[in-house]
């Protein structure tokens, strides 16, 4: 879902690491002349569900205007979206293997 989401909102990764449990990515996003470093890192936690640990900063400004949280707002807003339809998925019981033959739920 993270990779999804980044996909959707056209920022390229620059780094993306799955290991058994856990997932990194890294993307860069550019308005004007300011660039901005996103991080995600999601691990599972001991109870149910996962962590999930969001970074964004300035590569170059010292304050940046709000940038960072519109980023973080926009990623968690596609992300709920991307979390919701493989939700969906699964209550369907569309596996992994078979989501791309059968309709995805809106």
């Amino acid at each position: 879902m993270v990779f999804a989401t980044f996909h959707y909102l056209g920022w390229p990764m620059s780094f993306a690491d799955r290991t058994a449990n856990s997932i990194e990515a890294k993307a860069s996003w550019s308005f004007g002349s300011q660039i901005n470093d996103f991080v995600v890192r999601m691990s599972p936690l001991e109870s149910k569900g996962c962590g999930v640990d969001l970074r964004s900063a300035s590569r170059h400004a010292r304050r940046d205007l709000g940038m960072n949280l519109l980023l973080l707002d926009r990623f968690m807003t596609r992300f709920s979206i991307e979390f919701e339809k493989e939700h969906a998925r699964r209550r369907a019981g569309i596996t992994e293997s078979n989501h791309l033959t059968q309709p995805m739920a809106k």
